[in-house]
């Protein structure tokens, strides 16, 4: 017996793949996928800005893009951009070509978070009780984010393929890939001086539940298929 697939041979397929496959409403499901995308990108970062005024420390990526911000002219959005091309770069380069959701979160992400800065729409909380109630929130909404933009099959975010492209290139677990590159973001942003406390480890310890619980309550398949860019515009879908 050979060696078993990465992924499940048998997999859900997305209504938007069945149609473009057979030539239908391919481009109109697209289009109506991208309320949900558009949404679910906006309230993960929301989640971004929400755990950083809480004052509490970054998760370990958000570490970094902070500590890269404070030593150059670029906005913390547009350093996000930088480090999600990087992913998107190298995950593609090891095999795993983005999906139009990954470049719609490469786009929007610096967007989005500058936005949300520049214009005061989170506030900044005072006193314990409000830091830990942003820094929850802000793990759950970027929880419910995931799922509402990943649910629309169009690909997941830029990290993702660069992990996975180790994973196949190395076999280690993808636990192990995931926080050897959480770990190194981590530390290379500590040395940046980036924004580590509390809400450091508990983001590192909460993040993976809240979208688990997102993915449950939503019914979201995570073996569910994505189609990448190349899909999406040769329509060659496979069976």
């Amino acid at each position: 017996m050979g060696a078993q697939p990465f992924y499940p041979r048998r997999r859900h397929v997305s209504p938007m793949l069945k149609a473009w496959r057979e030539g239908g409403s391919g481009g109109l499901l697209i289009l109506r996928a991208m309320p949900s995308l558009v949404f679910g990108l906006f309230i993960y970062y929301l989640g971004f800005v929400a755990i950083l005024n809480s004052g509490l420390g970054m998760y370990p990526g958000g570490v970094f893009t902070v500590g890269v911000a404070a030593h150059s002219r670029l906005t913390i959005g547009q350093v996000n951009q930088m480090v999600q091309t990087t992913f998107l770069m190298l995950g593609w380069y090891l095999g795993f070509p983005p999906g139009l959701g990954t470049l719609a979160d490469l786009t929007l992400s610096g967007i989005f978070i500058d936005l949300l800065i520049s214009r005061g729409i989170v506030p900044t909380p005072t006193g314990i009780i409000g830091q830990l109630s942003f820094l929850f929130l802000g793990v759950a909404l970027m929880g419910a984010g995931t799922y509402f933009y990943i649910r629309v099959l169009l690909g997941a975010g830029p990290m993702d393929g660069f992990m996975l492209g180790i994973h196949t290139k190395t076999q280690r677990p993808v636990s192990v890939v995931r926080g050897s590159i959480e770990v190194a973001l981590l530390a290379a942003g500590w040395a940046l001086g980036g924004p580590i406390g509390i809400g450091t480890v508990i983001t590192a310890l909460t993040i993976g539940y809240s979208i688990q619980i997102a993915f449950r309550i939503g019914e979201y398949d995570p073996d569910s298929r994505h189609v990448n860019l190349y899909e999406l515009f040769r329509g060659a879908v496979e069976p």
